[in-house]
Protein backbone atom coordinates (compact mmCIF):
# COMPACT_ATOMS: atom_id res chain seq x y z
CA UNK A 1 0.00 0.00 0.00
CA UNK A 2 1.07 3.60 -0.57
CA UNK A 3 -0.27 7.04 0.20
CA UNK A 4 0.69 8.24 -3.29
CA UNK A 5 -2.53 6.94 -4.81
CA UNK A 6 -5.84 5.36 -3.91
CA UNK A 7 -7.24 2.21 -5.49
CA UNK A 8 -10.54 2.09 -7.33
CA UNK A 9 -10.15 -1.01 -9.46
CA UNK A 10 -12.43 -1.32 -12.44
CA UNK A 11 -14.05 -4.70 -13.21
CA UNK A 12 -12.29 -7.22 -15.43
CA UNK A 13 -13.69 -6.82 -18.94
CA UNK A 14 -12.49 -7.28 -22.54
CA UNK A 15 -12.21 -3.56 -23.33
CA UNK A 16 -10.26 -1.87 -20.53
CA UNK A 17 -9.07 -4.53 -18.05
CA UNK A 18 -8.36 -7.85 -19.71
CA UNK A 19 -6.88 -9.40 -16.55
CA UNK A 20 -3.71 -10.48 -18.36
CA UNK A 21 -0.70 -10.87 -16.01
CA UNK A 22 2.47 -8.85 -16.60
CA UNK A 23 5.62 -10.90 -16.08
CA UNK A 24 8.16 -8.06 -15.86
CA UNK A 25 8.10 -4.26 -16.02
CA UNK A 26 10.67 -2.59 -18.28
CA UNK A 27 9.16 0.85 -18.78
CA UNK A 28 6.88 3.46 -17.28
CA UNK A 29 4.93 5.09 -20.11
CA UNK A 30 3.63 8.62 -19.62
CA UNK A 31 0.41 9.79 -21.30
CA UNK A 32 -1.96 12.72 -21.19
CA UNK A 33 -5.71 12.31 -21.04
CA UNK A 34 -6.46 14.71 -23.95
CA UNK A 35 -9.67 15.51 -22.06
CA UNK A 36 -9.41 19.15 -20.88
CA UNK A 37 -10.62 19.79 -17.35
CA UNK A 38 -11.57 16.17 -16.58
CA UNK A 39 -10.42 14.74 -13.24
CA UNK A 40 -8.86 11.39 -12.40
CA UNK A 41 -12.21 10.24 -10.98
CA UNK A 42 -13.97 11.10 -14.22
CA UNK A 43 -11.62 8.79 -16.08
CA UNK A 44 -12.25 6.00 -13.59
CA UNK A 45 -15.92 6.17 -14.50
CA UNK A 46 -15.19 6.26 -18.21
CA UNK A 47 -12.89 3.23 -18.28
CA UNK A 48 -14.76 1.29 -15.59
CA UNK A 49 -18.27 1.93 -16.83
CA UNK A 50 -18.57 3.45 -20.31
CA UNK A 51 -15.92 1.30 -21.98
CA UNK A 52 -16.48 -1.78 -19.85
CA UNK A 53 -20.17 -1.90 -20.82
CA UNK A 54 -19.67 -1.85 -24.58
CA UNK A 55 -21.59 -4.47 -26.49
CA UNK A 56 -19.34 -6.47 -28.84
CA UNK A 57 -22.41 -7.70 -30.71
CA UNK A 58 -23.85 -4.32 -31.70
CA UNK A 59 -22.95 -2.28 -34.78
CA UNK A 60 -20.96 0.37 -32.86
CA UNK A 61 -17.16 0.02 -33.17
CA UNK A 62 -15.64 -1.06 -29.86
CA UNK A 63 -12.77 0.78 -28.20
CA UNK A 64 -9.99 -0.96 -26.26
CA UNK A 65 -8.10 1.44 -23.98
CA UNK A 66 -6.96 2.04 -20.39
CA UNK A 67 -3.99 2.86 -18.18
CA UNK A 68 -2.96 1.87 -14.68
CA UNK A 69 -2.90 5.27 -12.98
CA UNK A 70 -4.62 8.61 -13.49
CA UNK A 71 -3.18 11.74 -11.88
CA UNK A 72 -4.71 15.19 -11.34
CA UNK A 73 -3.75 18.09 -9.02
CA UNK A 74 -5.65 16.65 -6.07
CA UNK A 75 -5.20 12.88 -6.26
CA UNK A 76 -4.05 9.84 -8.17
CA UNK A 77 -6.16 6.74 -8.75
CA UNK A 78 -5.02 3.22 -9.59
CA UNK A 79 -7.68 1.49 -11.69
CA UNK A 80 -5.80 -1.62 -12.85
CA UNK A 81 -3.43 -3.67 -10.64
CA UNK A 82 0.22 -3.08 -11.47
CA UNK A 83 0.70 -6.78 -12.11
CA UNK A 84 -1.93 -6.77 -14.87
CA UNK A 85 -1.69 -5.43 -18.40
CA UNK A 86 -3.50 -2.25 -19.46
CA UNK A 87 -4.30 -1.17 -23.01
CA UNK A 88 -2.24 2.01 -23.21
CA UNK A 89 0.83 1.74 -25.45
CA UNK A 90 0.35 -0.87 -28.15
CA UNK A 91 3.37 -3.19 -28.30
CA UNK A 92 4.64 -1.93 -24.92
CA UNK A 93 1.52 -3.08 -23.07
CA UNK A 94 2.94 -6.44 -21.95
CA UNK A 95 5.96 -4.92 -20.18
CA UNK A 96 4.99 -1.43 -19.02
CA UNK A 97 2.93 0.59 -16.56
CA UNK A 98 0.80 3.38 -18.02
CA UNK A 99 0.46 6.68 -16.15
CA UNK A 100 -2.04 9.25 -17.44
CA UNK A 101 -1.69 12.92 -16.46
CA UNK A 102 -4.93 14.89 -16.48
CA UNK A 103 -4.84 18.26 -18.23
CA UNK A 104 -6.32 21.60 -17.29
CA UNK A 105 -9.08 23.29 -19.30
CA UNK A 106 -6.41 25.09 -21.35
CA UNK A 107 -4.63 21.85 -22.23
CA UNK A 108 -1.65 22.27 -19.89
CA UNK A 109 -0.46 20.23 -16.92
CA UNK A 110 -1.06 21.81 -13.53
CA UNK A 111 2.21 22.04 -11.55
CA UNK A 112 0.67 19.90 -8.79
CA UNK A 113 -0.22 17.23 -11.33
CA UNK A 114 3.40 17.20 -12.50
CA UNK A 115 4.77 17.00 -8.96
CA UNK A 116 2.34 14.25 -7.95
CA UNK A 117 3.08 12.26 -11.10
CA UNK A 118 6.83 12.62 -10.58
CA UNK A 119 6.56 11.19 -7.06
CA UNK A 120 4.46 8.30 -8.33
CA UNK A 121 6.84 7.53 -11.18
CA UNK A 122 9.79 7.67 -8.77
CA UNK A 123 8.06 5.12 -6.55
CA UNK A 124 7.38 2.87 -9.54
CA UNK A 125 11.01 3.14 -10.67
CA UNK A 126 12.17 2.11 -7.19
CA UNK A 127 9.73 -0.79 -7.16
CA UNK A 128 10.85 -2.17 -10.51
CA UNK A 129 14.52 -1.15 -10.47
CA UNK A 130 14.20 1.29 -13.37
CA UNK A 131 16.32 4.27 -14.40
CA UNK A 132 14.03 7.30 -14.90
CA UNK A 133 16.37 8.92 -17.41
CA UNK A 134 16.23 5.82 -19.61
CA UNK A 135 13.19 3.72 -18.74
CA UNK A 136 10.53 6.42 -18.28
CA UNK A 137 9.22 7.11 -21.77
CA UNK A 138 6.38 8.87 -23.56
CA UNK A 139 3.61 7.16 -25.50
CA UNK A 140 5.13 9.09 -28.41
CA UNK A 141 8.39 7.16 -28.01
CA UNK A 142 6.55 3.87 -28.51
CA UNK A 143 4.12 4.57 -31.34
CA UNK A 144 4.78 8.11 -32.58
CA UNK A 145 1.40 9.31 -31.29
CA UNK A 146 1.50 12.94 -30.09
CA UNK A 147 1.05 11.92 -26.46
CA UNK A 148 1.59 13.38 -23.95
CA UNK A 149 1.22 16.42 -26.21
CA UNK A 150 2.70 18.99 -23.77
CA UNK A 151 5.84 16.86 -23.49
CA UNK A 152 6.05 16.17 -27.22
CA UNK A 153 5.87 19.80 -28.32
CA UNK A 154 8.33 20.80 -25.59
CA UNK A 155 11.13 18.23 -25.19
CA UNK A 156 12.81 20.51 -22.62
CA UNK A 157 9.82 20.16 -20.30
CA UNK A 158 9.88 16.38 -20.83
CA UNK A 159 13.53 16.18 -19.86
CA UNK A 160 12.83 18.38 -16.83
CA UNK A 161 10.12 15.91 -15.73
CA UNK A 162 12.46 12.93 -15.96
CA UNK A 163 15.17 14.82 -14.11
CA UNK A 164 12.67 15.67 -11.36
CA UNK A 165 11.86 11.96 -11.01
CA UNK A 166 15.58 11.22 -10.81
CA UNK A 167 16.09 13.86 -8.08
CA UNK A 168 13.20 12.46 -6.07
CA UNK A 169 14.68 8.98 -6.26
CA UNK A 170 18.01 10.34 -5.03
CA UNK A 171 16.37 12.26 -2.20
CA UNK A 172 17.36 15.57 -3.75
CA UNK A 173 13.91 16.97 -4.54
CA UNK A 174 13.93 20.67 -3.81
CA UNK A 175 11.40 23.44 -3.87
CA UNK A 176 14.19 26.04 -3.90
CA UNK A 177 13.83 28.90 -6.33
CA UNK A 178 15.67 28.83 -9.63
CA UNK A 179 19.01 30.66 -9.59
CA UNK A 180 18.86 33.39 -12.23
CA UNK A 181 20.47 36.78 -12.60
CA UNK A 182 18.31 39.82 -11.86
CA UNK A 183 18.11 40.78 -15.53
CA UNK A 184 16.97 37.25 -16.40
CA UNK A 185 14.19 37.39 -13.81
CA UNK A 186 13.06 40.73 -15.26
CA UNK A 187 13.08 39.33 -18.79
CA UNK A 188 11.01 36.36 -17.66
CA UNK A 189 8.64 38.60 -15.73
CA UNK A 190 8.16 40.83 -18.78
CA UNK A 191 7.43 37.78 -20.95
CA UNK A 192 4.84 36.47 -18.48
CA UNK A 193 3.34 39.95 -18.08
CA UNK A 194 2.90 40.17 -21.84
CA UNK A 195 1.45 36.67 -22.04
CA UNK A 196 -1.01 37.47 -19.25
CA UNK A 197 -2.17 40.67 -20.96
CA UNK A 198 -2.64 38.96 -24.33
CA UNK A 199 -4.52 36.09 -22.69
CA UNK A 200 -6.90 38.22 -20.66
CA UNK A 201 -7.60 40.53 -23.61
CA UNK A 202 -8.59 37.57 -25.76
CA UNK A 203 -5.74 38.16 -28.20
CA UNK A 204 -4.02 34.86 -27.31
CA UNK A 205 -6.33 32.15 -25.95
CA UNK A 206 -4.84 29.45 -23.76
CA UNK A 207 -2.08 31.46 -22.08
CA UNK A 208 -2.00 32.37 -18.39
CA UNK A 209 -4.84 34.05 -16.51
CA UNK A 210 -3.17 34.44 -13.11
CA UNK A 211 -0.89 37.49 -12.83
CA UNK A 212 0.81 36.02 -9.78
CA UNK A 213 3.11 34.08 -12.11
CA UNK A 214 4.56 37.33 -13.45
CA UNK A 215 4.81 38.72 -9.91
CA UNK A 216 6.74 35.65 -8.75
CA UNK A 217 9.13 36.04 -11.66
CA UNK A 218 9.77 39.72 -10.91
CA UNK A 219 10.47 38.74 -7.28
CA UNK A 220 12.72 35.83 -8.30
CA UNK A 221 10.54 33.27 -6.49
CA UNK A 222 9.72 30.66 -9.14
CA UNK A 223 10.70 27.04 -8.44
CA UNK A 224 12.15 24.72 -11.06
CA UNK A 225 8.85 22.84 -11.42
CA UNK A 226 6.89 26.07 -11.86
CA UNK A 227 9.39 27.35 -14.41
CA UNK A 228 9.17 24.09 -16.38
CA UNK A 229 5.37 24.41 -16.51
CA UNK A 230 5.49 28.06 -17.56
CA UNK A 231 8.18 27.34 -20.13
CA UNK A 232 5.91 24.73 -21.69
CA UNK A 233 3.11 27.28 -22.07
CA UNK A 234 5.34 30.07 -23.38
CA UNK A 235 7.01 27.72 -25.87
CA UNK A 236 3.67 26.45 -27.16
CA UNK A 237 2.24 29.91 -27.61
CA UNK A 238 5.38 31.20 -29.34
CA UNK A 239 5.02 28.34 -31.81
CA UNK A 240 1.32 29.09 -32.26
CA UNK A 241 0.39 25.70 -30.82
CA UNK A 242 -2.81 25.09 -28.83
CA UNK A 243 -1.79 22.50 -26.24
Amino acid sequence: MTDLWREELIPVNPFSRPGTPIRAIRNIVIHYTANPGASASAHVRYFGQTLARQDPNDSTPDRYASAHLFVDPGEAVLIIPLNEMAYHASQANPYSVGVELCIESDGTFHPETVRRAAKIVAELCRKYGLNPLRDVIRHYDVTGKICPKPYVIDPWAWQAFRELVDRIMKGKESEETVKLEQWQWKMLGDALDGLYRKTTSGELPGGITDYRWAEKAYKGELTADELAWLNMIVFARQQGIQV
